[in-house]
């Protein structure tokens, strides 16, 4: 059943989890990023990473070297490494070299390099330098203002992005996979952006199913596009209006099955019939939630606000009480943060009882 980690009194602008699904890294809307140790409902919070000088917008939990991501509005991006043998992590600093702040950052599935989308034109591409001891960057200019979303395709050759012009692309990180176009003047010139697709709003978010046979976007229009990437020379795409508000965050559960997050404060399951893709509607439903879990100040947070004074809020027949900024896989679990300082747990297994009729593997 669904329930809640009830951890802080502050909005969670982003959270990642480790490989086993032990340890779990957000940030509350500050410049730090707290490590929490999870078991079922038991929390300890084991770290406090601090170094940033601004609110971290977003971190990732690197699975092949255990490394952590961090990126910030400061214009910074550090690569965390556990010190086993003092347990303390060690920070490294990335010269992302940026005049507007680092939005999304994810790595890549190989483990060696990470993305890191920015408030400019162009996102940056890092790998780790061993001969000069540092992590190196280099721009790829995806022509459009700022990106929201940046996602790698399992081949960790290319990468697909979101921005807020209405446009979504898909990149080519390598000169080798890129595509060679002539200018107005017959030059020849290397286009990284290999396809390009539009939408009536911003462009929130955007995801890859693990095979890479499937990528999607959703906008601010209330529309989320599904495209497989055989389709990619056809230029077409599955829009599909959502039957509720915009989205903010995507996460596939297989190549059959996607969770989305966002305004309605409430996960939406998407499914794979045919060649088609369902909305299925709300996920946060009595049958999958615990019947003492709904959104409203509980536990630790109740007790502070009690002592020290603070917002009532009304307990509602959700989940969270806000918005959903964030959602991840971990093992069997489907895991969503959100403005109302909640991680939400979603076992996989309990949306698939309620879903029986339908293959969402």
């Amino acid at each position: 059943m669904a329930y809640s980690l009830d951890l802080v009194d502050a909005p969670i602008t982003c959270h990642c989890w480790n490989k086993d699904g032990t340890q779990l890294a957000f940030c509350p809307n500050t410049n730090d990023l707290l490590i929490y140790e999870v078991n079922g409902k038991t929390t300890k919070l084991l770290y406090t990473l601090s170094e940033h000088t601004q609110v971290i917008s977003s971190c990732d939990w690197n699975f092949t070297t255990g490394q952590i991501v961090t990126c910030s509005h400061d214009r910074n991006a550090y690569v965390w490494e556990l010190d086993e043998k003092e347990k303390v992590w060690r920070k490294q600093l990335v010269l992302l070299k940026l005049r507007r702040a680092a939005t999304y950052v994810r790595w890549a599935p190989n483990g060696k390099m990470f993305c890191v989308a920015t408030g400019s034109s162009k996102f940056r591409v890092c790998s780790y330098d061993p001969k000069q001891n540092w992590w190196q960057s280099y721009n790829l200019d995806n022509g459009h203002p700022t990106s929201l979303n940046v996602e790698f395709m399992p081949d960790s050759k290319h990468c697909i992005c979101a921005a807020t012009d209405r446009h979504f692309g898909y990149y080519a990180l390598d000169e080798n996979e890129a595509s060679i176009v002539k200018d107005k003047h017959g030059k020849k010139q290397v286009k990284f952006c290999l396809h390009e697709y539009s939408a009536q709003g911003w462009v929130n978010a955007c995801a890859v199913s693990p095979s890479g046979e499937w990528v999607v976007f959703t906008s601010q229009d209330a529309y989320i596009r599904f495209i497989n990437t055989k389709d990619f020379a056809e230029d077409k795409n599955n829009a599909l209006n959502i039957n509720g508000l915009p989205l903010l965050s995507l996460c596939f559960i297989s190549d059959k099955a996607l969770i989305g997050g966002g305004f309605d404060c409430q996960p939406r399951l998407f499914v794979l019939k045919g060649n088609q893709w369902t909305d299925l509607g709300l996920i946060d439903i009595p049958e999958i939630r615990e019947k003492n879990d709904s959104a409203g100040a509980s536990g630790g947070i109740a007790a502070r606000r009690a002592m020290f004074g603070g917002p009532k809020v009304t307990k509602t027949e959700s989940l969270h009480n806000n918005i959903i900024v964030g959602i991840r896989k971990t093992g069997k679990l489907i895991t969503t943060c959100a403005n109302d300082g909640k991680i939400g747990i979603w076992p996989i297994d309990s949306i698939k009882a309620h879903f029986s009729s339908e293959q969402l593997e």
